[in-house]
């Protein structure tokens, strides 16, 4: 279509992101062997995630679209960013596993 949609990229990373963070921070609870009260959680993940996932949105899909420029390829930013959004949707699954 004409307008592609940005809201589905945005909401799969986003929800990635999350996913990713809750499951960081239960395999740590579920491995922490010391005293009954200790164990506290990590947002250094939720951070660290966001940043790798953000950035995966948007530079690969630049520095694609940049080449595809290169070799004169009528290819729209836009559109490429959908597309690597929306492949981050099978990896939402499998960061629960």
């Amino acid at each position: 279509s004409a307008n592609p949609d940005l809201w589905g990229p945005f909401w799969i990373a986003t929800t990635l992101i999350f996913a990713m963070a809750v499951t960081g921070n239960l395999s740590s609870y579920y491995a922490y062997t010391g005293p009954a009260g200790g164990w506290t959680y990590n947002f250094n993940q939720l951070t660290l995630a966001g940043s790798v996932i953000y950035s995966y949105v948007t530079l690969l899909p630049l520095l694609l679209w940049a080449a595809l420029r290169y070799y004169e390829a009528q290819k729209r930013l836009v559109d490429i960013i959908c597309i690597y959004g929306y492949t981050l949707g099978v990896f939402v699954p499998v960061s629960i596993l």
